[in-house]
């Protein structure tokens, strides 16, 4: 489970890069399928897409592996730039923060 973890952290920490170029606010652009990518992850986890939809005036995520395997975001905020949600991997839930720098969302 640890390995999962550290997964993420190394998902959330790289860069990943998308498809579609962000303005400012990201409310009025953020919805659709991105790609990513991180070369430092096992492999796995290395590449897959992220579809951000808005639900009842709610973001929501959900992250596919290039495996398949889907993971959804839970109490999802935008917030001009940046993007705040949690997700459970293997029962454990983490947290994702993300800010829009350079046409890319970069994570902590």
């Amino acid at each position: 489970m640890r390995k999962v973890i550290t997964v993420m952290v190394l998902l959330i920490v790289g860069v990943i890069n998308l498809s579609p170029v962000l303005a400012n606010d990201l409310d009025k652009t953020l919805e659709g399928k991105w790609t990513y990518s991180v070369s430092d992850a096992p492999m796995e986890y290395q590449s897959g897409k992220i579809v951000f939809s808005k639900k009842q005036n709610k973001f929501e995520a959900k992250i596919y592996r290039s495996d398949g395997f889907v993971i959804q975001s839970q109490k999802m905020v935008v917030i001009k730039d940046k993007i705040v949600f949690e997700a459970m991997v293997e029962n454990e839930l983490i947290s994702v923060a993300m800010v829009f720098k350079n046409n890319k969302l970069e994570g902590k």
